[in-house]
């Protein structure tokens, strides 16, 4: 007989047998948990309906787009933070309207780290601007 054959879990006692069930049920509903929170906080990050390996790798690594192939761009994650309804528009309304502006118009304009200092707040005394 070889190692294999003698380990069945019929063979267990009855204590064992229910250990080794609810570990694995606990395992079990665990991962699912996780799947499902992947699921519902990431699926619609490359901007297509569904769940795709592109979600994934546009929250955790980033996913580059080709604007000339035409597809739209990616919708920011910190201008939806930012929205009325999102959850870090409190902070910002601290700043008052002018912060509130010019953030949300440079999200809004695509982020590019030069655009905030020099350009694309759109009202002038914006704290971006400096004046």
């Amino acid at each position: 007989m070889t190692r294999a054959e003698t380990f069945r879990l019929a063979g267990l006692s009855l204590p064992a047998r229910i250990l080794l069930t609810s570990f694995i049920a606990i395992v079990g509903a665990g991962y699912l948990a996780a799947v499902g929170n992947i699921y519902l906080s990431h699926e619609d990050a490359d901007g297509r309906p569904g769940m795709t390996p592109d979600d994934i790798r546009a929250v955790y690594h980033g996913l580059e787009r080709d604007a000339a192939a035409g597809a739209p761009p990616l919708p920011s994650p910190m201008l939806k933070a930012v929205r009325p309804e999102g959850f870090m528009r409190k902070q910002l309304e601290k700043g008052g309207e002018p912060a509130i502006r010019s953030l949300v118009g440079w999200l809004e304009a695509g982020a590019g780290e030069a655009g905030f200092v020099k350009s694309g707040v759109p009202v002038a005394g914006d704290p971006a601007r400096g004046t």
